[in-house]
């Protein structure tokens, strides 16, 4: 089982397993064993949130009597009590009861196993059931319809939309669960993101789609009053400068430092424009408030700016600009903004500081 798969404030604790679990005789015994020590919080990192979080088994395709047999048990877990689903459970078939044989055994050998030295308690057990969800998938049938919707997935999610590159897609993810598979080894989005990045363009993730959008463009509007021009008619080259920073690629950071007015925004600009799909651009008065919570409201994200950052689709650059006129408090959230991404290893993002000479020592210290 796979802990803290995070989407918005929801933990999904998923196992994947390629043959058929679920059967007349119930769940098999050992994910009955990780879902009640997920409830329980028995070996494991996070308290599981009862009514909020979800235990998943993903299996091949279930036999259509005990899907249907579990998909009506479910349906009436979630709609009644737990004291209901008891009491009709403990009814005999005599009396009318609905209630078949196979949504008995299946709430039955749900039991909490006794190595927990827990109380064995049915209410308990339904409750447990509640935040249970089972995703069953015909990927061995050769008919499969799983796996065109999965190849749909695929398509929609870049942004090409190619089917072939799709296919593509849907090949190199095999790919890596083979290459975890011997090791036993994991990773979250985070991780599979970075090892697809370079290879696949993808559509922004939808939670971050309207931020994305606030962000992009409040660095238009920035880098707008930023001139790359004398005059608006010459252009200085500064190649060699341009080579200089170039290095930013390989380092993630880079700081330029110059006198007043000698075209540090205007070098930035040029570098944001020329070598990365994404810029987001920060000066001090953006950047001065007290927590990331308060920026974040004050320039209506709806989610925090390090996780935007960290799933970008593509590479992109953050600059701080002007970091000599930053307040305390606004360099107090720029080196927290710098430390959570370098400790997420979002090698994806690239920082970029100018400031002035005269200030450059102190500020970045």
């Amino acid at each position: 089982m796979t802990p803290n798969v995070r989407s918005n404030v929801n933990y999904y604790n998923i196992s994947i397993k390629s043959d058929q679990q679920v059967n007349t005789h119930g769940f098999p015994s050992d994910f009955v064993d990780l879902a009640w020590g997920q409830w329980l919080g028995r070996g494991t990192g996070r308290v599981f949130q009862r009514g909020r979080d979800a235990i998943i088994l993903v299996t091949a395709e279930l036999p259509s009597g005990v899907k249907s047999d579990w998909t009506a048990l479910l349906s009436e877990i979630l709609q009644g009590t737990a004291n209901r689903i008891v009491s009709r459970l403990s009814s005999s078939t005599e009396d009318g009861s609905q209630v078949s044989t196979l949504q008995r055994a299946i709430v039955a050998g749900f039991a909490c196993p006794q190595r927990y030295e827990h109380p064995v308690d049915t209410a308990e057990t339904v409750r447990l059931l509640r935040d249970v969800r089972v995703l069953d998938f015909d990927f061995n049938s050769p008919t499969s319809q799983s796996r065109g919707h999965a190849l749909r997935d695929c398509q929609s999610i870049l942004t090409t939309g190619d089917a072939c590159e799709a296919q593509d897609l849907w090949d190199r993810l095999f790919g890596i669960a083979d290459e975890k598979r011997p090791v036993g080894a994991s990773l979250d989005v985070r991780e599979l993101l970075a090892a697809l990045r370079d290879r696949f363009s993808f559509r922004d993730h939808p939670d971050f789609r309207a931020d994305w959008e606030t962000l992009l463009r409040r660095a238009r509007d920035a880098m707008a009053d930023v001139e790359t021009r004398i005059a608006n008619l010459a252009q200085l080259p500064r190649s060699g400068d341009r080579t200089s920073i170039g290095r930013l690629t390989s380092a993630g950071i880079c700081v330029l430092v110059g006198e007043s007015g000698s075209g540090k925004s205007a070098l930035a600009k040029e570098i944001a424009l020329a070598d990365y799909p994404r810029t987001i651009w920060l000066s001090a008065n953006v950047l001065n408030h007290e927590s990331p919570v308060d920026f974040e409201r004050a320039i209506s994200l709806r989610q925090p700016l390090v996780d935007i950052l960290r799933s970008a689709p593509t590479r992109c650059l953050v600059v701080f600009d002007g970091v000599e006129a930053y307040t305390e408090r606004a360099l107090r959230l720029t080196a927290r903004i710098a430390t959570e991404l370098f400790s997420s290893t979002a090698a994806h993002v690239h920082l970029l500081f100018s400031l002035q000479f005269q200030s450059a020592d102190a500020k970045m210290r």
